[in-house]
């Protein structure tokens, strides 16, 4: 059974790694990779041998940092992103791939690899990513639902986005494969007044998001438990607050 957790304190001080900034050196640029790359790992509970002759679907990876890296350690990477930074095109070449303009929720990605049919990964991850990006989109600066008609459509609408997330990255599993989603959204007090600080100050109030991502999972358990096997993990940080990480194993 899943286990659902509650929690009292969540800080975080950004959704994703900053980008290298302009006039920067080569030294950098590697430094700032090297240091998404590693606080993936340990994110996400893996170590550098855990890549070799894996390949990888990196969901919300921003630049593809993390996939430019783990490639010297065997990997192969397909890094997605809904964002397009300006100028930036597709990279279809090479064992650390990218592709942007594409969400969480509707990933298809065979024709631009030039596949058949869709792709299945050995792993799936989503790093700061799935769900905190639906929550960063739509809400404003000072943490307000900017979709919010009803609470009842709100509810419906959350509900349908963070399913079509999970069920697109599972989709992306193979057979024996494994997805692990760092960090997740947990059960909080309904009392406690909480907001996460996701970047650069903006404040997010995160206390009915919570109650949406534990529905899915609920359900999402009760569907697949026969195919998927799905655990959650407590993973401490340095300041003493627990955040919780998804893992979902492929066994049909």
């Amino acid at each position: 059974m899943l286990k659902y957790i509650s929690i009292f304190k969540i800080f975080m001080s950004e959704i994703r790694p900053p980008m290298p900034r302009r006039n920067v050196t080569p030294e950098q640029v590697e430094n700032g990779q090297l240091r998404i790359f590693y606080n993936y790992l340990k994110n996400l509970g893996i170590k550098e041998e855990d890549l070799r002759d894996k390949t990888i679907l990196d969901v919300g990876a921003s630049s593809g940092s993390f996939g430019d890296v783990a490639v010297r350690f065997g990997a192969k990477v397909v890094s997605v992103d809904s964002a397009r930074p300006k100028d930036w095109q597709d990279v279809l070449d090479g064992d650390s791939k990218k592709l942007f303009g594409i969400s969480a929720g509707a990933i298809e990605i065979k024709d631009k690899l030039g596949l058949e049919t869709e792709p299945q990964f050995d792993y799936v991850f989503s790093h700061y990513s799935v769900p905190y990006v639906i929550v960063n989109e739509e809400q404003d600066k000072a943490g307000r639902w900017k979709t919010k008609s009803t609470p009842e459509n709100w509810h419906m609408e959350m509900i349908k986005r963070v399913k079509d997330d999970l069920s697109n990255i599972v989709n992306h599993l193979a057979i024996g494969g494994q997805a692990i989603l760092f960090p997740l959204f947990l059960h909080l007090d309904s009392e406690e007044a909480m907001s996460v600080d996701f970047t650069h100050g903006e404040k997010r109030d995160v206390r009915e998001f919570n109650e949406v991502v534990h529905q899915v999972l609920r359900e999402f358990y009760d569907t697949y438990r026969d195919k998927f096997d799905i655990k959650l993990e407590i993973v401490p940080q340095k300041d003493g607050v627990n955040f919780t990480r998804l893992l979902v194993t492929r066994h049909l």
